[in-house]
């Protein structure tokens, strides 16, 4: 049967939202400096309002269908026009996990192997499970995070040796300027992926401890992406960590115990390809599933339809690292409109059409 307890949708808030930030942590330091651990507490507060505002509206409203939000803010035909960017920022989101997946491996792991070869084995696996129902969804993504907290707490004390905590300090010796701000809208855009597990709370059979267990998996996930960027900048100073590509796959090969042991990369590709391939087909998912509303004839079709497309695209912006930084910078900032700005829009609105509405 299709459908998600709580504790389930913790699960969902974990693999939409942990993996972005975790990848690509130099872009943020460029522009954040050594102060982007800072600023990350500061984003992620700002993330655990925003995400247990929503929550608690739909609790208020007893609508769980994030359209039919939309539609109740701002009308049947409006609400439809500004939903459809929301969903074209997770089609964004597909075409980031795909890029960044074969980008990443390519870069730092197999870098003879062709990025449409790595593609391939990201994408065809995940065609077969988007087929199925969402069960093999949760069953995919309960095992999978599993596995990558398993291989997180594993990293984190393998190199915990090696992190130099002075490097966190002085922090905004200059004071704060724009750069630091344009850096918390960037941090805001990449935790604004865990918007993609929204869509699901409608799937969700009792929703009694909702809220509960959503405020445990979004501190769960503030933690992690803390001490993350912590741990990058810690390793390698700012100024290092801003030139790296995927600091945390350079970083876990400092890792060495007893002169042999030197397994940090296998964690971390772990991680990697295990959370791209999570947050891959959760976003495809409930794509479909808005897809399959417009175009309900060709039901399986649109699987192997929008995995062309999504192929293509990917391969063209991941194929240059330079270029895909370049667009990952702008992905960053559509989705603080999409995930963050545009959402608080509509429950702020929701929420004073209800103030304002008469006691019945």
């Amino acid at each position: 049967m299709d459908k998600l307890s709580t504790k389930h949708f913790m699960f969902f808030i974990f693999g939409t939202s942990i993996v972005t930030l975790k990848t690509y942590p130099s872009l943020l330091i460029q522009s954040g400096g050594r102060e982007t651990w800072v600023i990350f507490i500061l984003a992620s507060i700002l993330l655990f309002f925003y995400y247990i505002s929503i929550i608690n509206t739909c609790k208020r409203l007893n609508i769980y269908d994030i359209t039919e939000i939309y539609r109740k803010a701002l009308g049947k035909y409006l609400g439809v026009f500004f939903i459809s960017f929301f969903y074209f920022n997770i089609f964004l989101s597909v075409v980031e996990s795909s890029a960044l997946e074969a980008n990443s491996m390519h870069t730092n792991m197999f870098i003879e192997t062709p990025i449409w070869y790595l593609q391939l084995l990201f994408i065809v696996p995940a065609i077969y499970t988007l087929t199925k129902n969402l069960n093999a969804i949760k069953i995919c993504s309960l095992i999978g995070l599993i596995f990558i907290f398993l291989a997180g707490i594993n990293l984190s004390i393998l190199s915990a040796k090696y992190k130099q905590y002075k490097l966190l300090f002085p922090i905004f010796p200059e004071g704060i300027n724009i750069s630091h701000i344009t850096t918390l809208i960037k941090v805001l855009g990449g935790y604004g992926s865990i918007a993609i597990s929204l869509p699901y709370l409608k799937f969700i059979n009792d929703k009694t401890h909702l809220k509960k267990h959503s405020i445990i998996a979004v501190i769960i996930v503030i933690q992690m992406e803390i001490v993350s960027i912590m741990g990058v900048i810690s390793s390698f100073g700012d100024a290092r960590a801003s030139t790296i590509f995927y600091p945390k796959l350079i970083q876990t090969q400092l890792i060495n115990y007893f002169g042999f042991l030197e397994s940090g990369e296998f964690f971390v590709m772990l991680q990697m390809v295990g959370g791209w391939f999570v947050k891959y087909i959760m976003s495809f998912y409930i794509l479909l599933l808005f897809l399959r509303e417009i175009f309900i004839d060709y039901k399986n079709s649109i699987v192997y339809i929008v995995s062309t497309i999504v192929f293509a695209l990917s391969f063209l912006v991941a194929k240059n690292n330079l270029v895909l930084f370049k667009n990952l910078n702008y992905y960053l900032y559509i989705s603080f409109f999409n995930y963050i700005l545009i959402p608080l829009i509509i429950v702020a609105i929701v929420r004073l059409r209800a103030l304002n509405q008469p006691n019945k």
